[in-house]
């Protein structure tokens, strides 16, 4: 059987997926593969491109991944500077499988060229008796909060009904909550048990779906002067050991002696399964490492049916 190649494609990436999630706090910031830049001397391709905007200039950091089969030689280092002379961006960053020889790091830090090594928990055999706390994060309920305007409903002589299911502009105001906790398209903050929320789909003016005739579904409109959503979350805590993850790397800073843990988001949903929740004062008291996932789920919509005859309004 021949002996696949090791292109280092599948080591790019990998560390293209690690530095998107390890910038995750810049969330204007881009990420690019296999880049070709302009130079003085022509083109010249880089493994990945990270632009961060920082007020009005875009601060470019150039990372080169090295998936080669023994540690990284000075050679390298000095390859790499003359690089990044060429391409004149900000920052220059070698993630290396197998790590960087002691000259390498000498002369990497005094070109302030950042070195990482990427490699997985097999590696560390000293960190597999770490635990850790999840904490998952669910919707529990949605509460929508509107006000109509009472001369405007002077003016309707039907019946006003609303039902469980509230139409906003022509929209299912609870499936689009749900979608948007789903799919990251509404800003939530897991930090938060309550909150105040929009969602882009449904922008003003605003108008409401009504029932004249509930049982032969006639229906009507009724414009609403605001609309306030509040969506409150709930949060199970989990403890588990490294072990219990798979898929999960570990980005090493040479320069600063730092382990930074990298985990798939899937196999901590998939080591939930097999755990045992914990009270919340027990979490409180853990001073691991802290892992918050948001999981699926479909919450409720909270809000009272409005049932007013006229001459009632």
């Amino acid at each position: 059987m021949t002996k696949k190649k090791n292109t280092g494609v599948d080591f790019e990436a990998a560390v293209k997926e690690i530095f998107e999630m390890y910038y995750k706090k810049y969330p204007t910031a881009t990420f690019e593969r296999n880049v070709m830049m302009d130079t003085k001397y022509g083109k010249r391709e880089v493994d990945v491109l990270i632009t961060v905007p920082i007020s009005d200039y875009n601060f470019q950091i150039v990372v080169e991944a090295r998936d080669f089969n023994s540690k990284l030689s000075i050679d390298k280092i000095d390859g790499f500077h003359s690089k990044l002379g060429d391409l004149k961006v900000d920052k220059g960053i070698i993630v290396s499988k197998l790590g960087f020889s002691s000259k390498a790091i000498n002369k990497a830090k005094a070109l302030d060229i950042g070195l990482y090594s990427l490699r997985e928990q097999k590696a560390f055999p000293d960190l597999d008796s770490i635990f850790f706390l999840i904490e998952e994060v669910s919707p529990i309920a949605f509460e929508a909060a509107f006000t109509m305007d009472r001369a405007v409903m002077m003016t309707k002589p039907d019946s006003f009904i609303i039902r469980d299911e509230v139409v906003i502009n022509g929209q299912n105001f609870e499936d689009n909550l749900n979608i948007g906790w789903a799919d990251n398209t509404i800003n939530f903050d897991l930090n938060k048990d309550q909150q105040d929320v929009t969602i882009p789909s449904i922008q003003p003016p605003y108008v409401l779906k009504y029932y004249v005739d509930d049982r032969r579904g006639i229906t009507n409109t009724m414009p609403l002067k605001d609309l306030k959503i509040t969506v409150h979350l709930g949060t199970k805590y989990f403890i588990a050991d490294i072990n219990a993850l798979n898929k999960h790397k570990i980005l090493e800073n040479i320069h600063r002696g730092q382990l930074h843990f990298f985990v798939n988001e899937q196999s901590i949903k998939d080591a939930i399964d097999n755990l045992n929740p914990v009270t919340p004062s027990f979490a409180s008291t853990f001073l691991g490492i802290k892992a918050r996932i948001k999981v699926k789920g479909k919450a409720e919509l909270r809000i009272e049916g409005l049932n007013i005859r006229p001459g009632k309004k």
